[in-house]
Parts: C-alpha cells; sequence; structure tokens
C-alpha cells in the first residue's frame, strides 16, 4: 500500500515528508479504520457518533417550594429567568445551553428556583431563554411577572399566539397551549441585563 512504498522517504514534497512519522499508525490502522487511513474520510464514531455521548438531557433541580410543590401557586410574584450558553458556544454541534428561573414573592423573598438543560437537539441561547419562560408557565399558577433580558422571547411574548415567530415554533405552541389553561395572569416585561434588584424596582416592575 500507499504508506509502505519505500520511496516516500525520498521524496521531496513537504506535504510527505512531513506525515512520514504517522506510517506505523497507518499500518496498524488500517484494518479498523481503513476509510480514514486509506481515503482519508473521518469516521462515524469520531464525529458524529462522538456527539452521540453528549446528548442533551433537561437535568431538572429545583430549591424551595419548587422541589416540594408540582405546581407552585402564587400571588403578584415577581420572577426572572435566563438562558445562556457554555462551552464551545460557536460550534452548534457541541453547543450545550441552559436555562434558570427564580420565583420570588411581592416583597422579593425568594420562594423557588430551577435550572436544567434543554433537552432536545436544537442548542442556541434564544431557545433556552424561551424554554425558560415555558418551564415559568408551566410550575407556576396564580399572577406574576417575569423579568426576562431576551428582545426575542419578549417580543414574540407581545406578538401573542396568532403573531409571526420566527423560529422555534414548538415551545411557542406549547407556551400559548399552556396559557390558555393556567389560572392567573402571566406578564412578560423586558430588563437590561445584569441588574441589581432595586434597578428592577425603579423600572416601576
Amino acid at each position: 500500500m500507499l504508506w509502505e512504498c519505500p520511496a516516500n522517504s525520498s521524496i521531496e514534497e513537504p506535504a510527505v515528508a512531513k506525515t512520514q512519522h504517522l506510517c506505523q499508525w497507518a499500518r496498524d490502522g488500517a484494518e479498523n479504520k481503513a476509510g480514514f487511513w486509506l481515503r482519508g474520510l473521518m469516521p462515524w464514531q469520531d464525529t458524529l457518533g462522538l456527539l452521540q455521548e453528549h446528548h442533551a438531557e433537561e437535568n431538572l433541580c429545583t430549591w424551595g417550594r419548587l422541589q416540594a410543590e408540582k405546581v407552585l401557586t402564587v400571588h403578584d410574584a415577581l420572577c426572572g429567568t435566563d438562558g445562556s450558553g457554555g462551552p464551545h458556544g460557536r460550534d452548534p454541534r457541541l453547543r450545550r445551553v441552559g436555562w434558570g428561573l427564580v420565583v420570588c414573592s411581592a416583597d422579593l423573598q425568594p420562594l423557588g428556583i430551577a435550572f436544567g438543560g434543554v433537552p432536545d437537539q436544537q442548542q442556541s441561547v434564544p431557545r433556552a431563554e424561551l424554554y425558560a419562560i415555558l418551564k415559568l408557565a408551566v410550575m407556576t399558577q396564580g399572577s406574576l411577572t417575569a423579568v426576562v433580558d431576551a428582545d426575542y422571547v419578549c417580543k414574540g411574548f407581545h406578538a401573542g399566539r396568532h403573531g409571526q415567530h420566527e423560529s422555534h415554533h414548538d415551545l411557542w405552541r406549547q407556551l400559548w397551549q399552556r396559557l390558555e389553561t393556567r389560572e392567573g395572569s402571566f406578564q412578560v416585561c423586558k430588563v437590561r441585563s445584569h441588574l441589581q434588584a432595586q434597578n428592577i424596582l425603579k423600572g416601576g416592575i
């Protein structure tokens, strides 16, 4: 085979000269990874197959009353939701995103916290932001206001169920279906990122 040709060592072509140290690896790997060593094709188990080991799951974590109650009943609660990306954020194949939410009473006493991953193939921060709002709607009943820093979520929410959503139609559909049967008002307000509680209250929320 080409890797074993004795004339390779006399070839001055840089691409050949710089890969001569791989000859032994090629001989050893040609039997079980022939596609890679003989044709230059990456094996499935080293590309897409490798990604299967990192299948996204929700891994829901809860604290406070959200840990004890399946659906938390609130009155005039102030809530915050957020979504974020993790390492490899620029590579959609490796990207994994998370979401979180906190439920507080009207006087800002924390009632419950929940967070987790987004359990599907689509992994993006906007999807995580929307998933957080969906989880808040599912895990609560009663009147509340959710503060969100994501324009995508705020604009989509205020467009209503008949608005033209640009993406993630499955989550929007689930949200509108939940709000049809959910007890109490559910309001979403836009805030700037990384504000302190007193800054949020100054905004009239």
